[in-house]
Parts: structure tokens; sequence; C-alpha cells
């Protein structure tokens, strides 16, 4: 799949953070009357900045274990910020083929998830 964009989260609003059992969390998101939720699943690792009122998506994509990049794992371990290091990271998700889901924001909240599934 390598890296797929959820263009249909382009200027929606994440109007929340679900933490659910077993490693599970759910994101909940509003556009233009259309409702979704991304269910991230085997969650190993996640962070979420700077959310405010409106949370206005500027794009979302799913990151395959293939494509992670480097880069793409020092920037998460620096946003994520509990001092595990981008070989530890990249181990991980080559051992079980995690996927990287980032949200990058037009307004407010920024994340990312290490996690084993995407589900929507």
């Amino acid at each position: 799949m390598a890296i797929k964009k959820l263009y249909e989260l382009h200027d929606a609003h994440l109007l929340g953070i679900k933490y659910c059992s077993d490693a599970v969390i759910e994101l909940d998101f509003q556009a233009s009357g259309l409702r979704k939720t991304l269910r991230l699943e085997g969650v190993v690792c996640f962070f979420c900045s700077g959310m405010l009122a409106g949370n206005i998506v500027q794009g979302v994509e799913i990151i395959d274990a293939e494509d992670i990049s480097s880069d793409d794992l020092a920037y998460f371990v620096e946003k994520e910020g509990r001092g595990q290091s981008v070989e530890m990271l990249r181990r991980a998700v080559d051992d079980k083929q995690l996927s990287m889901v980032l949200l990058s924001p037009s307004y407010g909240a920024e994340l990312g998830c290490v996690c084993l599934r995407v589900a929507d």
C-alpha cells in the first residue's frame, strides 16, 4: 500500500480522541456532514500536541512499515518525547510490520501514532 493519504479528511475537524482498552485509540472527525472514525489498533507509541477548539486537519497519512523513513522516525521520536531512540522504534516497526499515522494540522492538533493496524 505504501503511503495512503486520506483526502476526505482535508479541512475536517478533529472532534475527539478516545483511549480504548487493549492498545486501541479512536479518532473522530467531521467534515461537510461526513463523520468518520479512524480506529488505531495495536498502538505502540502515540503523541498529540496543540489541541485547540476547532482542530482543522490539513492532511492525514498512513505509512506502511517499508515506507517509513528515518526522517519520519526521527520526527516522531522528537515529538513523542519519551526518550525512545530512532533505532529502537525502527526495530519495532520492522519486527511487527507497524504503520505510522501522521495528522498535520491547518489549525490545532498535530498527532502521530505507530500501530499495528488502522481501520475506518
